[in-house]
């Protein structure tokens, strides 16, 4: 389990250079605090492999709101094929919100999610 610990926090830890806190505040929009991750956990899964639901909670950036309210299974049920590219559309979707170009309606994430490739 400490292997796929150390796993995702190295993509928490590109994720977070990837999104400097300037990016995380526009024009017209409430400055937002920087999106810092100070710990994070992972559920034990008895199996790791193609297509197992990992859940995970972090933990830091007091304040900062930067969520998704869909998931794999919200796309799957729009008809987009398991696999790679369901984590690639969700990536994009937190893309789009860690910039501001995103809400956080449910339906407009979807539909930004189902737009992405």
């Amino acid at each position: 389990m400490e292997s796929l610990r150390q796993v995702i926090a190295g993509v928490f830890a590109a994720l977070l250079v990837s999104f400097p806190a300037p990016a995380l505040a526009q024009a017209g929009r409430d400055a937002r605090p920087a999106l810092q991750v100070d710990d994070f956990d992972v559920e034990q899964v008895a199996h790791v492999g193609a297509g197992t639901q990992l859940r995970f909670s972090l933990f830091g950036s007091h304040g900062a709101v930067v969520a998704l309210r869909i998931d794999g299974d919200d796309l799957i049920g729009a008809g987009v094929q398991r696999g790679p590219q369901v984590g690639r559309r969700l990536a994009a979707t937190l893309d789009r919100r860690l910039d501001g170009d995103l809400g956080d309606d449910h339906g407009e994430q979807l539909a930004a999610a189902l737009e992405a490739e």
